[in-house]
This record gives C-alpha cells, structure tokens and sequence, in this order.
C-alpha cells in the first residue's frame, strides 16, 4: 500500500502574497512606530542550538519524540531602532536528517525506510518587538539604563539554501513509494526557498552592553522540498523547520542627538530639477527618464499594472505574478502561461507545465511527445532512432537501415550520391540523370541481379574492374 499523497501545486499560492505583504506592513508600522532612541543601537552577536526539519520523514509534534535535532549555529547584527522595537539581519546554519525507521506508526513508514541528510543555511530580516521596553526611560528623557529581563516576539522573511541528499531505498522497487512521482522529486533542482521566521524569546542583561538572549520558534516556508521530497511524499503540507538556542550580543555606537525645531543651516535657493518625461519624477532618479511612468516604478511605466515595470516585465501587456517576472499563470502551476504546454490544466514543471502522464515511460509527457506510444528520446520529442543515424523514426525515409542526413536517413551502396531505394545500379557509381548508372552502361534488370548479402556488392563495392569493362565494352 503506497502513501496517500495528491499531486499539488509547487507555485506560491494567493495566501503566500497575502502573507507577504502582512509582513510588509508589520516592518513599516513599527519602524514608524518607533520614536525613543537607545544609547547604543547597534549590536553584533553569535548564537548556539539545536534545530530539526519537519517534512515527509520527521514529525515534530508537541508530547512525542523528536528526531532529527542537530546543532546549529549563527551570527547577526541588531539594529535598535527604539525602546520597543529593534531589527535584526541573521544568518542561521543547521544539518538536517531523518530516518522512517524512527517512527512505528503508521505500520509502513518502517516498511518505506526513506532518509535524508544535508546542510541548512537560512538568512533572515527579523523584526522584534519589545512589549514591555528594552530600556529603562525617565520622563521627558531618552532611555538610559537597559532593562534586567526584556520579552520580546518576533516576526521576520528570510530565505534558506538546502542541500538534502535523500536515500529512496527503491534500488529494487519499493511498494510504498511511486516510481514516478519518485522521478519528479530526483529531478526537481530547487535549492533556495523562502523562510517566514515566528519567535518568541527573552533577553537577559550581562553588562550595559552585552546580553544574552533565549529564543526558539519555527521557521514557515513557502515550499515542500527542505528535505527533497514532496509529490513522492505528502505535497499538500510544505516544510518547515525549528530552532531555539542563546544569542550572545555586544553593543556599541551612540544615538545621534535629536534637533527639535532647529534649522540645519539656512535655507537655500531651491535649483529646478529636470524632468525630461514630465512624469513627477527628476531625471536624475527616473530609470526611464524619456518614457512617462510612475512613482512608486522609479519614473517607468507599467502598462499591464501587476507591480512590474515593463522592462523588466516578461509579459509587459498581460497581467502577472513577480515570481514569474510578470508572466500569467492561469491554471497556477507555477509554470508561465507562455512556457506552459498545458496552460489551462495543472501541471509539474518537470514535464512543462503537463500533468506527468507518459504512456511510454520515455519522460516526454503525452501533450508533447510526437510518439506517444513508442519509446524515445527527449532530443526526438519522444521518437525513437531504430537505426542509430540520427535522425528520428517519424523522419527517417529509411528508418530501418542507417544513412546519411543528406538522404533523409537511406543508404547509398556505391557513394554516388544516389540513395539505393532510388538507385537503378546501388553497387555501381554512376549518374543521377541516369538513375544511378554508369554513362554507357543500361539499366539492368533487377529481377536478375542477386539478392544483397553475398558477393563484393554485398559490401557496398562493384567487382573489381567491373566498371572498366562497362566503360570499354563498345570499342571491343
């Protein structure tokens, strides 16, 4: 019995955009948000832990066993931008593995005996938030004095850059594990993924200017293949992976002191500033100073309105998605319409955008494969080459027996240019006016010349001096 698994799509769904932007709104309002400065805003700081991937083989779940735990390690630098929040840029590294033979139940998952193992890097924006203050602050003053403990949560975007080495355990077949759907996994080539980090933690003072944090959380990814396994395994879940450890952080500058009602020095002649396109955006800042465009698309235009300006916009008259450059994707597949041989039906990418269905097994899908039924090659679209020439059965005027390109594939005996299935003498050179005869030699009758296969002809070679009696016997 092989696991239950549905055939989903690999593209980023409508939520994955709505996530996004949540967290784009969630960096802009408390950047806005913060207002109090701190004494020294900038920080650098190393971390230690533990993290684990949950995908198809391991199952992180709360009052069970976890397998897979491994060190990771990490370096970044804080910003913080005020009492109550601060940002942080983190590189986190970790290595993965998993096992079916960790879990008994269900009954088969011992049976499938499926593993992984590879490295994990992960590099993340992360924003923090402080609801209780990270410094103590006095009244009409700036913060002073940082706090002895400092809860905080977390929300960040990031990407990771897995390397997952999977032991299929198939080497002669396996009852639980799809031999095709196991194909599109070896195939499939992602590395990078995007990462949505949600923390929760606690920062502990060790100095004015060191700290030392505990934190831990879960990382969320738009994807399904952390542990290189998805449409072979549960492809209606995406990945994700924890980590928690100490974060040791040091911290050093000084907040620039604020100017309150005071003028930078006087006030100067305002210059013009030229705007070739006359579309509010100086010359000097517009990407496309001659073409009217927009603002928030740096003076370019974008005429179908999907967020993308239009040089750099795939598909720049119809309206698209960003992780397809600009391009459709009707059936949301994640295969642009343009390169999708099956635009309105969903499909993999491995097979171009069709659904994996392959009669011959010869991994061209059906909707593309000129032979459908025969076995081929992809260089052929499907076709076979019966005779090794080089050119494909479905063109090959000969596609049993070997010949050049120039003859559409059919042999010629005697090298004269003339293919044999035209040749009125296939061992003897001779001209294409004569349909492959010598000048002063006629036709003969086939029905007389001896089956191929025995003789000097047999070998593509007329008998030697059998032209030169040809070419002499009138004067005799």
């Amino acid at each position: 019995m092989r696991e239950n698994t549905r055939k989903g799509s690999l593209a980023p769904s409508k939520n994955d955009y709505t996530m996004r932007k949540t967290i784009l709104y969630f960096f802009i309002a408390t950047s806005l948000s913060a207002k109090a400065q701190t004494p020294h805003p900038w920080e650098l700081g190393a971390g230690i832990g533990m993290a684990a991937v949950n995908g198809e083989i391991n199952q992180l779940a709360a009052g069970e066993k976890w397998f897979g735990l491994h060190p990771a390690f990490s370096l970044h630098g804080r910003y913080n931008a005020g009492n109550y929040f601060a940002a942080r840029l983190q590189l986190l590294y970790a290595q993965t593995s998993g096992k079916d033979q960790h879990y008994n139940s269900p009954p088969w998952r011992p049976l499938r005996g499926m593993a992984f193992d590879g490295p994990l890097f992960e590099l993340a924006a992360i924003g923090e938030i402080y609801p209780f203050g990270l410094y103590q602050q006095r009244k009409g003053r700036n913060a002073e004095s940082r706090k002895t403990l400092a809860p905080f949560f977390a929300l960040g975007i990031g990407g990771t850059y897995s390397r997952p080495e999977v032991s299929w355990n198939d080497e002669n077949g396996n009852d639980y594990i799809d031999p095709d759907l196991a194909a599109i996994d070896k195939a499939h080539a992602q590395r990078v993924d995007v990462a949505i980090p949600l923390l929760a933690g606690l920062r502990l003072r060790a100095g004015e200017r060191m700290t030392l944090g505990l934190e831990g959380g879960i990382r969320v990814t738009l994807n399904d293949y952390l542990d290189g396994i998805s449409v072979a395994g549960n492809p209606g879940k995406n990945d994700w992976f924890f980590a928690a450890g100490a974060l040791l952080t040091y911290s050093f500058g000084k907040a620039k002191k604020q100017t309150r009602g005071r003028r930078a020095g006087p006030i100067e002649d305002k210059i013009p500033v030229a705007d070739t396109d006359a579309d509010g955006v100086p010359d000097d800042r517009d990407d496309c100073p001659d073409l009217p465009g927009l603002r928030s698309m740096k003076g370019c235009p974008d005429a179908d309105r999907d967020g993308i300006a239009d040089m750099h916009d795939l598909c720049p008259a119809d309206y698209g998605l960003p992780a397809l450059q600009g391009c459709p994707d009707r059936d949301e597949d994640g295969v642009a319409d343009k390169d999708d041989n099956c635009p309105d039906i969903k499909g993999v990418a491995a097979y171009r955008g069709c659904p994996p269905v392959d009669r011959d097994k010869d991994g061209v899908a059906d909707a593309e494969d000129l032979c459908p039924d025969m076995t081929g090659e992809l260089r052929w679209k499907g076709c076979p080459d019966s005779d090794s020439d080089g050119i494909p059965d479905n063109k090959d005027a000969c596609p049993g027996i070997g010949g050049p390109v120039h003859l559409k594939g059919c042999p010629d005996t005697d090298d004269d240019g003339i293919a044999d299935k035209d040749d009125e003498c296939p061992t003897i050179p001779g001209l294409a006016e004569k349909n492959g005869c010598p000048p002063a030699a006629a036709a003969p009758d086939r029905r007389n010349q001896p089956l191929r296969g025995g003789g000097a002809a047999a070998h593509g070679r007329a008998a030697p001096g059998s032209a030169v009696y040809l070419l002499l016997r009138p004067a005799l």
